[in-house]
């Protein structure tokens, strides 16, 4: 892999940027190390334009990560990597957790994107938080699509909302317009400076003014 000067990430297998090294891109997708590369890297060599989130274990919450933003000759402190995410330095992490309808046990998902994916991240009502997205921590609000769709992959709700990074806090912030979010059958909350909840309060029978041309707008985000 050619690597670029100023984007990227190189993992040892020794300290002191030694042994086998294994370069990795910028990307918003996680990388679970295979079991071979699992618990074995030492040190990290990070370029200047990046920086690296990593878990010790598989799964982890992504309240349980590592972040360095400069190379790091010795990382046995962390007890060992299982996951990582190399990302833009001048980035945030953006996580969701989608929580379905109180007293409502059927399953649920969600295609959420943000400007920053090609492709719409699915994520499921009951599981944990995923990563949507990386936002730009230049202040500027950008626009995150929801689709909502049941269990047979019927959509039932859609909305968008804003989010940007206060830099004076350190932590996302989120916009919403009632135009363009479904208040009273979704809510986003702020969790923590990176997570929000995306909770169904109710699902619509009938969608009326708010009824949008979903077909065409999954085949958009895809």
């Amino acid at each position: 892999m050619i690597m670029s000067l100023e984007h990227g990430a190189v993992f040892y297998m020794e300290v002191n940027y030694s042994g086998e090294g294994y370069a990795y891109e910028e990307s918003v997708i996680q990388n679970n190390l295979p079991p071979s590369l699992n618990d074995r890297f030492r040190s990290v060599g990070i370029k200047p334009r990046s920086k690296v989130y990593a878990w010790r274990h598989y799964g982890d919450g992504f309240d349980q990560y590592y972040d360095f933003d400069v190379s790091q000759p010795d990382i046995q402190s962390v007890g060992g990597v299982s996951t990582i995410l190399v990302a833009p330095k001048d980035s945030a992490l953006f996580a969701i957790r989608l929580v379905g309808q109180a007293g409502d046990d059927r399953k649920y998902h969600a295609f959420v994107r943000t400007f920053t994916i090609t492709n719409p991240k699915e994520i499921e009502s009951g599981s944990g938080y995923e990563i949507v997205g990386l936002i730009p921590i230049d202040g500027r609000d950008y626009v995150t699509d929801i689709i909502i769709f049941d269990a047979g992959d019927i959509p039932v709700l859609h909305g968008a909302v804003y989010v940007r990074y206060d830099a004076s806090k350190k932590t996302l912030l989120s916009t919403i317009y009632s135009e363009l979010f479904p208040i009273g059958e979704l809510e986003f909350n702020k969790v923590s400076d990176y997570q929000f909840d995306l909770k169904i309060i109710s699902i619509p029978g009938v969608l009326g003014a708010r009824s949008v041309d979903f077909k065409m707008l999954k085949e958009q985000l895809s």
